[in-house]
């Protein structure tokens, strides 16, 4: 074969040999951050009237706007941070919950281990120029600088990512400084060690978490002042303080914070900064979105922005709430109660193994593994076989020392549920009310689809036995024992909810689409990962005979007072998929598009399905009734799965409604931070899920229908750019299943180079970008390609260069 010549003008290359070859590289970090870092130039102000909260009307904010702030973190250990006449620094810590304050009028349990004040003397806030509050991606910090008459002061705050504490460094050139800690609570009991300050709480519940949390400047030996719930705490012009916090569910752990602060307040300055950079460079280097133009820029914006959230605050076993995960802003206030949500936390995963941090995807479905017991019961209550992972677990459930969990294989037993004591058993009067989450049965298939995401891309086969295995039997049982055979000779499932927003219909459309996907699983995956044989053939037969996805041929809501009901005027016919089997009087409870689960998260109607399916999925898609009605809404993620051009404008048009913190953070169904506020009480995780997934299945995918080619450890074909704009330019890189790393570059929404990398021995399948592709492997031409499908077996450290052949030899 003779080496084509190659004329890449797109590239702005004249001319290539396998010396030189097309290549993208990380970009330059300094400039690409100082490009898009989060930036405020006035200050939040100081306090100047009250602003009532939903449960708190007499709140009283430190800050004049307390949505000036920004998120700092060292991995549990968490602050939101704004600068009104001083600095305010409200501390979150992932996992903190007990007995929540029976003075407060808002009793959550998860706490804030407290609130830090830092006051520079000698300043006036109207006295203020000059003034900046930026992050800095490229070392995890926080920095506020401004002018006084007096001189400059200055701010900065970062996390020490190996003894998870907070450090405050300042200098205050007008004069002295003073630390005050306060506590809303009654539970916190203040002491000193003579120069530190030591805050425990031992709440004598049960349930929870004991705290502790040691403050300190290395460089002062001036006792803290302390009285009831507050410390105050003298500094000098020049000081460093080190907040380190430590969670235990039986005594407040003083040691170990005390350990904690003694390391990172040993540690100089310089080290301290080294150690942050070299962090932080590790962990954008794993993925990246860089973007051109206003809308590409401010997607990349956004998606470093929540990744840098998430980062602060997601590093332990027990994830960060999706309501206010970055952080609390006042008090212990947000909404949503004490447990996790699956339909706001599962929004927290979606993204995570595409931007290369598949640990924090591991600790997420770590988490929900380890519910396993719990769902088990709450199958047995409900006569149903198998798990049972409910909408909504009470954190408590989880023991953090008990992970990473082995669940058992469940034994198959026909008779043990019988489909018609657990359609009985639905409609029993005890359980057929239970309000908004009680019949929603498809979290355990979500959980799988997230679990074999996982498996794909990491080829974890220790956690593809110890995991996945025995929820794949278990979430097959219980699929089983949902399903009643009709006159019509198939299997249905009856009186269950369409997600929250059509509640106990027959073959709700997302139910219908889980079973589906989890029987394809089971006879997919079942043999092979120890399942009852007897099992997986009453699977294949079930997934035989099991009912179509609900369809219509036209369907609309009527609005009313709260609520709306299915018009009678349905059309039948299969143009467009239904949420349920339609039938009259069946009010709107929520704000979700259940039939949309087909395409995202189930695949069963997207880009790798027929013309006809995929044209039914798209008219669908457009006939959605809820268009990115609340944060959680995955609009987004389903129009980058089938392909639709006007992705971009689905992605804008969510941010545009829910992306309200001026920092970056996201709004999402809640309450509002303040009277008249444009934010809600927290920043929300969920809906900067749903944005960074979006992005990122706009720019690259890797998945494969249920009963596609892909095996349990590789993925389906990638395809590169499958809904980008021709508005877009820049470059990305992002993980596919398979274990690859996939790099882009993209000129106006056109493709010009993909380069790939193998993380471990695998099968490259990939959707040629091009009419023709010119492949290099290890820096030698492989060959050139206008399959529509390429195909090439890789081994560990392979490096792969696809480029557009426009000029060829006739000898290839």
């Amino acid at each position: 074969m003779r080496t084509p010549i190659l004329i890449l003008s797109l590239l702005g290359i004249s001319s290539v040999c396998e010396a030189s070859l097309p290549s993208i590289t990380a970009p330059d970090w300094d400039k690409l951050f100082q490009r898009i870092e989060p930036r405020f130039v006035e200050p939040a102000g100081p306090p100047s009237l009250k602003r009532g909260l939903g449960d708190d009307p007499e709140a009283v904010f430190t800050i004049g706007k307390p949505e000036l702030v920004m998120p700092v973190g060292s991995g549990t250990l968490s602050a939101m941070v704004a600068y009104g006449n001083r600095l305010e620094i409200h501390l979150s810590k992932t996992g903190y919950f007990g007995r929540p304050d029976a003075r407060a009028k808002h009793p959550n349990p998860w706490l804030s281990p407290g609130h830090l004040s830092i006051t520079p003397e000698g300043v006036n806030p109207s006295d203020i120029s000059d003034f900046t509050q930026s992050i800095d991606f490229s070392s995890g910090t926080m920095t506020i600088r401004f002018r006084t008459p007096k001189g400059w002061v200055t701010f900065e705050l970062a996390g020490d990512r190996e003894t998870d504490s907070l450090v405050i460094s300042g200098k205050n050139e007008a004069g002295a400084t003073r630390l005050i800690y306060t506590n809303w609570r009654s539970g916190p009991k203040l002491t000193s060690d003579g120069s530190n300050l030591i805050v425990t709480e031992d709440h004598g519940s049960s349930r929870g978490n004991r705290m502790a949390l040691v403050i300190g400047d290395e460089r002062q030996s001036t006792p803290p002042v302390i009285q009831e719930g507050t410390a105050d705490i003298p500094l000098g012009s020049s000081f460093r303080v080190v907040v380190a916090a430590a969670l235990a569910p039986s005594y407040p752990p003083v040691e170990e914070a005390m350990q904690a602060w003694k390391k990172t307040a040993g540690t100089s300055e310089a080290d301290l900064k080294k150690s942050r950079l070299k962090w932080w460079r590790n962990f954008w280097g794993k993925a990246w979105i860089d973007l051109q133009g206003a809308e590409g820029e401010l997607l990349t914006r956004l998606w470093f922005t929540s990744l840098y959230s998430y980062a602060s605050s997601g590093a332990g076993k027990i994830p960060p709430k999706f309501n206010g995960g970055p952080g609390l802003v006042h008090k212990d206030l947000r909404t949503w109660g004490e447990g996790f949500w699956w339909q706001n936390q599962r929004e927290l995963i979606w993204p995570m193994n595409a931007a290369g941090r598949h640990d924090f995807a591991s600790a997420l479905l770590e988490f929900y593994s380890a519910a396993f017991d719990t769902g088990r019961e709450q199958a047995k209550r409900w006569k149903l076989d198998g798990v049972f992972l409910r909408e909504w677990i009470a954190a408590p459930v989880i023991d953090e020392s008990a992970l990473p969990s082995r669940p058992p294989m469940l034994a198959y037993d026909p008779a043990a549920a019988p489909p018609e004591k657990a359609l009985e058993r639905r409609m029993d009067p005890e359980l057929r009310g239970g309000g908004y989450t009680s019949h929603i049965f498809s979290c355990n298939a979500e959980l799988l689809q997230l679990m074999l995401d996982h498996i794909r891309h990491t080829g974890d086969e220790e956690f593809a036995k110890r995991a996945f295995a025995p929820w794949l039997n278990a979430t097959t049982l219980f699929s089983l024992s949902l399903l009643t055979l009709e006159k019509d000779g198939l299997w249905h499932v009856k009186f269950a909810d369409a997600n929250e927003n059509w509640w106990r219909v027959d073959n709700a459309s997302s139910l219908v689409a889980a079973i589906r996907y989890s029987l394809h699983l089971a006879v997919k995956f079942g043999p092979a990962l120890g399942m009852d044989p007897k099992l997986v053939e009453d699977a294949s037969d079930r997934l035989s005979k099991l009912t179509p996805l609900p369809t219509a041929g036209g369907w609309e809501i009527r609005r009313g007072a709260g609520a709306g009901k299915v018009l009678a005027d349905l059309k039948s016919g299969n143009d467009l998929l239904a949420p349920f089997d339609l039938v009259e009087g069946v009010e709107v409870k929520n704000q979700e598009n259940p039939e949309l689960a087909a395409i995202f998260p189930f695949a069963l109607i997207d880009l790798h399905s027929t013309p006809e399916k995929l044209s039914v999925g798209r008219a669908t898609f457009e006939h959605r009734k809820f268009k990115n009605t609340a944060g959680w809404s995955q609009c987004s993620v389903q129009s980058a799965r089938l392909g639709l051009p006007q992705t971009l404008d689905v992605i804008l048009d969510h941010a545009n409604k829910h992306q309200k913190w001026p920092y970056g953070g996201w709004n999402s169904p809640g309450q509002k931070l303040y009277q008249g506020s444009q934010v809600t009480e927290v920043p929300y995780f969920d809906s900067a899920g749903v944005n960074m997934t979006g992005v990122q299945e706009m720019l690259l995918q890797s998945h494969d229908a249920p009963d596609g080619e892909a095996g349990l450890f590789l993925g389906g074909g990638i395809r590169i750019a499958p809904a980008v704009s021709p508005s877009l330019s820049g470059t990305c890189q992002l993980h596919a299943q398979g274990g690859f790393i996939v790099r882009i570059r993209l000129e106006k929404g056109i493709t010009q180079i993909v380069a790939i990398d193998s993380t471990r021995d695998s099968r490259l399948r990939m959707f040629n970008p091009y009419p023709r592709a010119t492949i290099y492997k290890n820096g030698v031409l492989l060959k050139t390609s206008s399959d529509r499908l390429l195909d090439i077996e890789t081994k560990t450290g392979d490096a792969f260069v696809f480029s557009p052949t426009l000029t060829q030899s006739t000898n290839d």
